[in-house]
């Protein structure tokens, strides 16, 4: 069902032209949500031991902190 049948249904319920527009959201996609989170793990993992190579200190703590906030976004 596409948003035109959608306002057309709603519109003749009512009798006369009430909506001109419509919105559809999708909401609630928890299987993309764990998909990328499992994703972000491996990625993140990978990068973990990558980042503990680094010589500086200030650069691996720069480097560690991304990833910590790219972990928990």
């Amino acid at each position: 069902m596409d948003k035109k049948e959608i306002m057309d249904k709603i519109n003749s319920y009512f009798g006369y032209k009430l909506i001109d527009e419509i919105k559809l959201q999708t909401f609630g996609s928890e299987i993309n949500k764990k998909k990328e989170k499992k994703i972000i793990g491996k990625f993140s993992k990978n990068l973990h031991e990558k980042i503990n190579e680094i010589k500086s200190k200030s650069i691996k703590n720069s480097l560690s902190q991304l990833l910590k906030t790219i972990k928990n976004d």
